[in-house]
């Protein structure tokens, strides 16, 4: 997926991830039912953190790892957890994803594990 941090990213997120209808977007938000909201998660960490948020809800949990060459993400269903933190099953990975930066990572792998590949 080599979709660029900005607007777009930000539609397909508030669309696929979220469910919303977005009408338009611009770098500062989306226009959602008539309402403009404050959500840029491709670009502000804050707001890719209401993704991780939101997919949590689904049972999805978020693995990051990077630094200064970038961030790589996962989002997985969670396991049972057995007493002394031993998963009862594999992790099933959903969503992975490489980006230069973290709210971009979270943006990429959330569309994936939601179904979406560009």
């Amino acid at each position: 997926m080599s979709m660029q941090p900005g607007p777009e990213v930000d539609r397909l997120v508030v669309e696929k991830v979220f469910g919303w209808r977005v009408e338009h977007a611009n770098a500062a938000g989306v226009c959602v039912h008539g309402r403009y909201e404050e959500m840029s998660p491709s670009t502000n960490i804050a707001h890719a953190w209401e993704v991780v948020e939101h997919m949590a809800t689904k049972g999805m949990a978020l693995t990051i790892n990077g630094g200064n060459a970038g961030f790589l993400c996962f989002f997985y269903h969670r396991g049972e957890v057995l007493d002394g933190g031993v998963m009862t099953f594999p992790l099933v990975t959903d969503g992975h994803a490489e980006a230069a930066t973290a709210p971009l990572a979270i943006c990429r792998a959330a569309l994936k594990a939601s179904g979406f590949n560009a």
